[in-house]
């Protein structure tokens, strides 16, 4: 299946508040930052509470999430807005999943993200997204180490050799778990289309 980049981008918290409004299928603004202080998403997605609540807003407007008040809350307190994903949104989440899964130069946590939204796709979808990954990756593996040759190679300086050698060991570590979750996906599955 072919995604775009879709022009319906979407910010790395909106990204986490988007997958865990599809896990829950209708969650809660004060749920949804429970669940993120639980799952550890602050530390390494940058998401805090004012975020999750901005985010939530302009997932409405955008027309990603729609909502709802709870009406059957009990207790004090104004009635929490429940959230869920429209049809829009739901694309717009498979389209960034396959996105951030598909391109070598998506920041770590971006893939680590798309990682988490994995199921949204189908199996073919899911080892299509990653074989892209590992192409892309492997020619910038390839790139990288024609520079470091035409630079001088083993004659470079020290520096610059220790940042050569950073590069390939992270390239190379990528690869390997590329290719370990390929196997994977193809092994134990999801959806098969």
């Amino acid at each position: 299946m072919k995604y775009k980049n879709s022009e319906n981008q979407i910010s790395n918290a909106e990204f986490a508040l988007m997958e865990i409004i599809l896990e829950k299928g209708e969650i809660s603004g004060y749920d949804i930052d429970t669940l993120i202080e639980e799952r550890g998403f602050r530390s390494w997605a940058d998401i805090g509470t004012t975020s999750i609540y901005m985010g939530l807003d302009k997932l409405k407007k955008r027309g990603f999430a729609g909502g709802r008040l709870d009406l059957e809350k009990k207790g004090r307190g104004p009635l929490p807005r429940l959230y869920s994903l429209t049809d829009t949104g739901i694309r717009a989440l498979r389209d960034a999943v396959y996105a951030a899964l598909s391109s070598p130069g998506s920041r770590h946590s971006r893939f680590d993200l798309a990682l988490a939204g994995i199921p949204i796709l189908s199996k073919p979808e899911q080892i299509e997204a990653l074989g892209r990954r590992r192409d892309g990756l492997n020619t910038v593996l390839i790139s990288v180490e024609r520079t470091y040759h035409a630079q001088g190679g083993e004659h470079l300086p020290l520096p610059a050799r220790l940042l050569f050698e950073h590069s390939f060991s992270q390239l190379r570590n990528e690869l390997d778990f590329i290719e370990k979750a390929i196997t994977e996906i193809d092994r134990e599955g999801g959806r098969d289309g």
